[in-house]
């Protein structure tokens, strides 16, 4: 494996052996006026937020040069205050980013507190010649591995990084690497291929100048535990989310993993041994390894930063009992939780919404905004002041997103979606209430030749990823899902959102609506509403405030006998098919 050679490294000696270890410098030296000519270049809209100079320049890559509403709002107070931050805006806000950047700049932070804290006189004689021995040792383990082992180990690599990034398809090693291992400048000297890649032999090496500079250099410790911990309620949403925060962080040298149910637990092991700084999960595989004592799990109490997001949907009791464990586990230490920084965010934060009966009993279903905040602040252990930063319209929904409904029978249900599609082409993610509703539409709209893909819970994580990268990839891609999708998930450039079937609350509504309309693009919204749907559908106007009723989706009546004939046929085709597989079973 590559290491970076800086001049900055510490070095360690055994004989004609010369290491060099990296420690925790900036990779890119700036200038004074290399920064300022960075705001100069489009990003002053970001002066004044604290953010990091590092970040900045990634910003500058993504081509965010504005920060979004909820990110003006949040960093100076996350960042210049460190307040605990309950946050509200619409999906698509960039909500993301309002927590990822406080958690990098506080790390950065750390990481440089740490170093200053850490002197090389700290070192005693006895810790070198330890230091000197272990590598001495790796240097001769790497050598017979080299010799007889080079291609196994290649293959170890390239599989375990891999599966971290999650995707059916094996990717070149060098795009897996962390990213503080890629070359990016030319101040770095890269070992390559066929040399050693954890020392650099050097014969006859003049160390005279080491006493000279013994005294500057700085060494940080590996991390014990996690700097910070980011919950999410999907495995989809957890990825997503360190993707973006990954991005945004790849100057920094900060890794970021994600811990999630679905994939394999040794490879996640294996990331875990890494020492990321960020480790952004779901309850459920995040308490598993803390159950059977994963090494750098076992201290999970003393996280300096906690994220929750897509609170709302976290909080319902019953639905993640895991969670109620972890922040008990976390929040054990008194003296920690008021020293930790707290994050809390969702799309609907305060408004105050019904769920099923058997997630939120009667007694929460007349919960004011300042008991639904205080149930919050006392089960993920906000300090007492947070500031709360509520974004969120009265409607629920953005000012970009055009909606409207369409009344009908349930069957005429599958004629309505099979006229929008050939009318309406584009990017269009189709909702149902139920997995067996996606299984009979998948089947009737491949006869219709519609290409259509499907994403549910009862899906292999990887098929969940490899669908929505082929649904990304496709303009006029459509996608048949369960409120699995719903949460959070940034799916670009998604033009029209249609609710097969009305959903049965007022954040699925919300949430769903909220996958098109994103980053203040265009986006529709359209409600097919048959006689059962009747009941959720006024609740969802209600709980919105929404005085009029939606709009009717206009339809030119003149094609849809033409539909019918070709839905009809596409029926008989797949009630047959149905009934073979049946009776051949």
């Amino acid at each position: 494996m590559r290491r970076r050679l800086t001049e900055n490294s510490r070095i360690y000696t055994t004989k004609h052996v010369c290491c060099e270890l990296t420690t925790p410098q900036k990779k890119i030296k700036l200038t004074a006026q290399d920064a300022a000519e960075d705001f100069i270049q489009g990003m002053e809209s970001w002066n004044g937020l604290n953010v990091p100079h590092e970040v900045l320049r990634a910003l500058r890559d993504l081509k965010f040069t504005e920060p979004t509403p909820i990110q003006a709002q949040v960093l100076p107070h996350a960042i210049r205050d460190r307040l605990d931050i309950i946050g509200a805006a619409e999906t698509g806000s960039g909500k993301t980013l309002a927590f990822g950047i406080p958690l990098i700049h506080s790390i950065l932070q750390y990481k440089t507190r740490e170093a200053r804290d850490i002197p090389n006189t700290a070192l005693d004689e006895d810790e070198l010649q330890s230091s000197d021995e272990s590598f001495k040792e790796e240097y001769e383990e790497f050598n017979v591995s080299a010799e007889g082992q080079g291609e196994e180990r290649k293959e170890e690599i390239a599989e375990d990084n891999d599966e971290e990034l999650d995707t059916d398809e094996r990717e070149d090693i060098s795009n897996e690497m962390p990213d503080d291992e890629e070359s990016d400048s030319d101040e770095t000297n890269i070992l390559q291929e066929g040399e050693i890649g954890l020392v650099k032999v050097i014969d006859n090496a003049d160390f005279t100048w080491l006493d000279n500079d013994h005294d500057s250099a700085k060494v940080t410790l590996p991390n014990r535990s996690p700097l910070a911990l980011v919950l999410e309620p999907t495995r989809e949403l957890a990825i997503q989310v360190r993707d973006h925060i990954k991005a945004v962080a790849k100057y920094t040298g900060i890794q970021v993993a994600a811990i999630v149910g679905g994939l394999s637990q040794q490879k996640q092991l294996r990331i875990l041994k890494r020492c990321p700084e960020i480790i952004v999960a779901t309850p459920g595989r995040l308490w598993e390894l803390i159950q059977e004592g994963e090494p750098y799990l076992s201290q999970v109490e003393e996280v300096r930063y906690l994220v929750v997001d897509e609170a709302d949907r976290m909080e319902e009791k019953g639905h993640f009992e895991e969670l109620s464990k972890l922040l008990e586990l976390i929040n054990v230490d008194e003296k920690k939780r008021k020293q930790r920084q707290t994050f809390v965010f969702s799309a609907t934060l305060t408004m105050v919404l019904p769920g099923p009966r058997r997630v939120m009993k009667k007694k929460r279903q007349n919960m004011a905004e300042n008991q639904k905040l205080e149930m919050l602040m006392g089960n993920i252990g906000l300090k007492e002041r947070p500031k709360v930063i509520d974004l969120t319209l009265k409607t629920g929904t953005v000012s970009t997103l055009t909606e409207a409904k369409i009344n009908c029978t349930v069957e005429e249900k599958d004629y309505y979606l099979y006229y929008f599609l050939k009318l309406h082409p584009g990017r269009t993610l189709v909702f149902t209430n139920s997995k067996d509703c996606i299984r009979r539409l998948m089947s009737i709209f491949t006869l219709l030749k519609c290409q259509p893909l499907s994403l549910h819970a009862d899906m292999h994580q990887r098929q969940r990823l490899k669908n929505l990268e082929r649904f990304t990839a496709n303009d006029k891609g459509l996608l048949l899902a369960s409120d699995v999708a719903a949460r959070g998930l940034d799916i670009p450039n998604v033009q029209h959102v249609i609710h097969y079937q009305v959903p049965h609350t007022v954040e699925n509504y919300v949430h769903r609506s909220g996958r098109t309309a994103r980053a203040s693009k265009e986006g529709l919204s359209v409600m097919i509403i048959g006689p059962d749907d009747t009941k959720n559908y006024r609740k969802i106007m209600h709980a919105l405030n929404k005085d009029d009723d939606l709009p009717m989706f206009p339809v030119e009546h003149q094609y849809m006998p033409e539909i019918k004939v070709r839905v009809c046929l596409a029926r008989q085709i797949d009630t047959k098919e149905y009934r073979w597989e049946i009776d051949f079973r």
